[in-house]
């Protein structure tokens, strides 16, 4: 893999390390094959800071968010060689800090400010599930891997857990961290 100009600020790679996508602050995302020396694509995804990259288990989708305050899904040729589709998910008034694709696929959650979002994919009539953080910004987010639970860690040291099969219910939180 060759370095591209500029600083990284997004990183995701495939299970098995095939694909790797990076977004940077300029506003472009890279996706790097694997044997390739030179990134396979390189665009400009977003107008501002890609702040999170995630990419699905089957590698063909990718999620990216942005200072620009949007979300968009990418959808890749078999060669990588070429978007095949894009679809912006969101477009928030304030930049959308980290974006986590469900393991299979059927789920996008997102942080903005002080919400996390959670968008059915695979029910795209459903209205996004929005819960509050309180006055901190969620930094990491993390399906459990039977895709029951969201998990959000937030900039005051917080983990808060959501059950996604009852979405109404209050989310477990503790403060996992002091400053």
């Amino acid at each position: 893999m060759t370095a591209q100009e500029g600083s990284l600020s997004a990183l995701a790679a495939s299970k098995d390390g095939a694909v790797v996508a990076a977004g940077d602050a300029g506003g472009f995302v890279h996706i790097w094959t694997q044997g390739a020396g030179a990134p396979a694509l390189s665009w400009a995804a977003h107008s501002g800071r890609v702040n999170s990259v995630a990419l699905a288990v089957d590698e063909r989708l990718l999620a990216t968010a942005g200072d620009d305050g949007a979300v968009h899904l990418w959808r890749f040729t078999e060669d990588f060689s070429q978007v095949a589709e894009n679809e912006t998910i969101a477009t928030q008034k304030t930049p959308v800090s980290v974006v986590q694709l469900g393991r299979d696929g059927s789920q996008l959650a997102y942080a903005s400010a002080n919400a996390v979002i959670l968008q059915r994919l695979d029910a795209r009539e459903a209205p996004p599930i929005r819960w509050m953080t309180g006055s901190a910004e969620a930094t990491a987010l993390a399906f459990s891997p039977d895709g029951g639970t969201l998990a959000a860690g937030d900039a005051q040291g917080r983990i808060w857990l959501w059950s996604l099969e009852q979405p109404a219910r209050a989310p477990r939180r503790w403060n996992a961290h002091v400053n």
